[in-house]
């Protein structure tokens, strides 16, 4: 599986971290892990998928702020991180410089500040469906 280019694991009822299996896909260039149940912050191991150009991550419970990690993804063109509700901070100066790809990049706004450098599409938490997550199940 080391070869896998690409990989879409949505709307699967998710729960939890991201597992930490993904981060050895190395060549992958496309990582769909939209509508599920993630929480907690994004993970700063996305770094280490230096290939990817699309990365969706929207409409999942991720909190806290954007990794700085998603700096190093220098082929990244496709950034979705709308609907987190608990998604918030700043974008860094650096995030938009360094991820010059960076084509489409969708985020609340409301809670995600400083992104106008970036090809940014801001998107209202009030079109968000927020869906019940289920506890993981052990």
């Amino acid at each position: 599986m080391t070869k896998l280019k690409k990989l879409a694991l949505d709307r699967n009822q998710m729960t939890g971290r991201i597992p930490n299996e993904i981060f050895s896909l190395t060549q992958l260039f496309w990582l769909g892990l939209d509508t599920n149940c993630f929480n907690g912050k994004i993970s700063n191991q996305l770094h280490s998928l230096k290939n990817l150009e699309l990365l969706s991550l929207h409409d999942n419970r991720f909190k806290g702020s954007i990794p700085t990690s998603l700096t190093q993804l220098r082929k990244l063109s496709t950034l979705y991180l709308d609907c987190n509700t608990e998604l918030e901070g700043y974008c860094l100066s650096s995030f938009c410089r360094n991820t010059s790809n960076l084509k489409l990049f969708w985020v609340d706004c409301g809670r995600v500040h400083k992104c106008d450098n970036c090809a940014t599409q801001c998107v209202s938490s009030s079109r968000c469906v927020m869906k019940r997550c289920l506890p993981p199940y052990n």
